[in-house]
C-alpha cells in the first residue's frame, strides 16, 4: 500500500484493514525519526481477503490520502536467492 501519510500508527493502519479479513501481519516501515516511509505492507489470511481489500481500496482516499494498493510477493528476498 502506497502513498500512505508520514505520520500513521500502525494499530490505526491495521484496523483500515480489518474489515476485509483476518490480518496475519502487518508491516509498516518507519524512518529513523518515527515518521512512517509512506508505504506498508499488509498480509491476510486468505487471499480472497486480500483481493476484497485491493479492489475496495485501489485509488481510494484513506487517511486523507489517495491509496495505491498492489499485491506483493510476500518473501521477495528469498526469491531473489533462490529463485523460488
Amino acid at each position: 500500500i502506497t502513498n500512505l501519510p508520514f505520520i500513521l500508527e500502525e494499530d490505526d493502519f491495521r484496523k483500515a484493514f480489518e474489515r476485509f479479513g483476518v490480518i496475519t501481519k502487518v508491516k509498516l516501515p518507519k524512518e529513523y525519526d518515527g515518521k512512517t516511509k509512506g508505504y506498508g505492507f499488509v498480509t491476510f489470511e486468505k487471499e480472497e481477503e486480500a483481493m476484497r481489500a485491493f479492489s475496495q481500496l485501489d485509488g481510494k482516499v484513506l487517511f486523507g490520502r489517495i491509496v495505491y494498493v498492489k499485491p506483493a510477493l510476500e518473501d521477495v528476498g528469498q526469491i531473489i536467492r533462490t529463485g523460488k
